[in-house]
């Protein structure tokens, strides 16, 4: 599946033309700029630490301070806003009982919908949610070894903190995302709005580590 279909418009500049190929890292399109006509657009295929990044954008930089007949110029770079794009089959309900169960990859699945097999629920949500922040924050799944971790004892400790792993994320941050993924229910933000506005600070601009309370480093 590629990144880009054509057609999309990249914010309001640029618009998609169609796909031109591909290497180990990234994509390659033809856009059309609104004011200087057909550019190419390379798009990165996954998404680094906030190091890897910056030096993934340096390469931009360096390229629009060059000038040859041989050498691409570079006249623009940026990031995309991350969203959604997969919700798959989140829930089905047995058409006699009107249960429900719940369906996805391990690692994302909150502890109590494996261990004693209830279905999708809000709690539940916040743990996948938290998974995910745990993901972008550190590079590493909470819980690498899932059946073990979610089915014996070691499940009820919780992950290293994202702050051992990355000094960028602030304490309070850090408190946020472990408390999402707490194993037990009650210890658990009990759905995505009281989640929602515990990550408010963070929520726009700034870097992990400098919202309030967030502890710095």
């Amino acid at each position: 599946m590629r990144l880009l279909t054509e057609g999309r418009r990249i914010g309001d500049t640029y618009e998609v033309e169609r796909y031109l190929g591909q290497g180990a890292c990234s994509e390659v399109y033809r856009v059309r700029h609104q004011f200087l006509g057909r550019q190419a657009m390379k798009v990165l295929k996954r998404v680094g630490t906030l190091a890897q990044t910056r030096r993934m954008l340096g390469e931009a930089v360096l390229l629009s301070k060059i000038g040859h007949p041989n050498i691409l110029v570079g006249f623009d770079q940026g990031r995309l806003r991350v969203r959604v794009g997969d919700f798959g089959l989140a829930r089905r309900a047995d058409a006699e009982t009107g249960l429900t169960s719940s369906e996805g990859t391990l690692a994302f699945m909150a502890p109590e919908a494996l261990r004693y097999g209830q279905g999708a629920s809000p709690a539940g949500d916040v743990y996948a949610v938290g998974t995910v922040a745990y993901l972008l924050l550190t590079d590493l799944l909470p819980y690498e070894d899932v059946p073990l971790t979610v089915f014996g004892a070691q499940h009820r400790q919780p992950p290293i903190s994202p702050r051992d792993l990355n000094r960028d994320v602030g304490h309070e941050l850090a408190r946020v995302v472990l408390r999402a993924l707490a194993p037990d229910l009650p210890s658990r933000p009990a759905d995505a709005a009281e989640l929602g506005r515990e990550l408010a600070p963070w929520r726009v601009g700034g870097r992990a580590g400098t919202a309030p309370g967030g502890g710095g480093r």
